[in-house]
């Protein structure tokens, strides 16, 4: 017969095996490089799991994708994909770069490779979008920023190489958002970018449901970015197949990456 205190610990033992076999290999990324300039991890906070790419557009400049040649939305993942595969070339990472309508077109600000796709957004709505102050990403090729859409100046439109606008606007000079509350039961998948005061950039991902203000404590607090945007979330997903990151999400609409 087995003596109680060895059989706690034989229950303690499968209890821990079984718990560790559930756990997602997504939460086990050791920090490495997709190719120079760019690294990819999994990171916890506060009981929340994220994966994160970290940029450095000093040398390696991500992109927005969002239309075919003829302007109409790819939407996918496998379609974003199939569409950069030329000689030599591979999509490195993606994830999903703001909001959209029901046909994949962006509900506000959207610039691919010096083309605007959607125009500045200014007005008033419902939804995660109209939550003000939203704000806009944007790459030139000497700079990048997270603003306040107010902070916008036409006048650079033509100097900016890729931007998109989503909402709400999470941290901006080391402030949170003010309507995003600690309290908020709504926790869902969410992604978001980030610029650091170096200007290195941080494009994030939950694997864990987690609430706006979750993500703004992630960013300010623990990666030290003072200025961060929320760019979508339910569908948004990240592929990296370098590391076997090959989640194929349908149905979205812009996205950000490197292609090369």
């Amino acid at each position: 017969m087995f003596h109680p205190r060895f059989l706690i610990l034989l229950l303690l033992t499968i209890s821990l095996e079984s718990c560790q076999s559930e756990t997602p290999a997504t939460n086990v990324i050791k920090r490495q490089a997709l190719v120079e300039g760019v690294t990819i991890e999994a990171l916890n906070h506060l009981g929340n799991t994220w994966q994160v790419v970290t940029v450095d557009p000093a040398m390696a400049r991500p992109s927005i994708r969002h239309s075919d040649e003829a302007g109409k939305p790819l939407r996918d993942f496998a379609v974003f994909n199939q569409a950069e595969k030329k000689p030599g070339k591979q999509t490195v990472w993606m994830m999903n770069a703001g909001m959209y309508h029901k046909d994949g077109s962006p509900v506000g600000l959207c610039i691919c490779d010096g083309n605007e796709v959607g125009p500045v957004n200014q007005s008033n709505g419902t939804g995660n979008f109209f939550l003000k102050p939203n704000g806009i990403f944007f790459l030139t090729d000497k700079k990048e920023g997270v603003i306040d859409t107010n902070e916008w100046d036409p006048a650079i439109a033509a100097t900016i190489l890729c931007a998109t606008q989503s909402g709400p606007l999470l941290v901006r000079r080391g402030k949170l958002h003010p309507a995003i509350r600690p309290s908020s039961p709504n926790k869902l998948m969410r992604n978001g970018v980030g610029v650091r005061s170096d200007g290195h950039l941080c494009f994030v991902i939950s694997t864990t449901p987690v609430s706006f203000h979750d993500m703004a404590l992630f960013f300010r607090n623990h990666l030290k970015f003072p200025d961060a945007l929320y760019l979508d979330g339910t569908v948004s997903n990240l592929y990296a197949p370098k590391i076997g990151l090959n989640n194929l999400a349908e149905g979205g609409g812009p996205v950000i990456g490197l292609w090369e």
